[in-house]
């Protein structure tokens, strides 16, 4: 049956109560895409179709990742988003659950997603590269001398260690 007027059918079809994702559907007579692994995947192609005409930028990233212990499959989908650097072995998707690949790489690395896979990083505080700032250590270790002098006499690495165990970022 094809529809000549298809807003009028749309509306009718909201009149008579159907949702409207369902109506939208009926009127346009046209299902929503499937987003299975395979149509993710039916644009991406294996790595010889990704690359194309670039075989040595191919193979400088598979060399790259073979050197750091991962040997790329030609079936693989390399995925430039989850690389660090060109050639990262973590960029290297299974064809078998590129998805789901994905989707851990990014928790895994607390990376934002918004397209085919969607994953939303959480808002974590980063790290810092030294547990205790060296000026607070040493505060708080003048500190502890004044308080009882004795500390002046133990091994101060021992009592900087459990200044930072004690005060440090967990």
């Amino acid at each position: 049956m094809k529809i000549k007027n298809r807003q009028a059918f749309y509306d009718k079809l909201l009149a008579e109560g159907m949702a409207p994702r369902l109506a939208e559907m009926l009127a346009s007579q046209r299902a929503p895409a499937s987003r299975t692994d395979r149509e993710f995947l039916a644009d991406a192609g294996t790595l010889g179709k990704q690359f194309g005409r670039d075989q040595f930028g191919l193979e400088k990233r598979v060399q790259i990742a073979r050197s750091l212990g991962y040997n790329p499959s030609p079936n693989d989908v390399y995925v430039d988003a989850l690389a660090d650097f060109p050639g990262d072995p973590r960029a290297f998707v299974k064809p078998s659950a590129p998805k789901g690949d994905i989707k851990r790489q990014a928790q895994a690395r607390n990376i934002s997603l918004n397209g085919a896979v969607k994953h939303k990083a959480s808002q974590r505080p980063p790290k810092p590269r030294v547990k205790l700032a060296p000026d607070i250590v040493r505060d708080i270790y003048r500190e502890k001398v004044r308080q009882d002098p004795g500390v002046a006499f133990k091994d101060k690495r021992e009592v900087v260690a459990e200044i930072v165990d004690k005060h440090a970022y967990k």
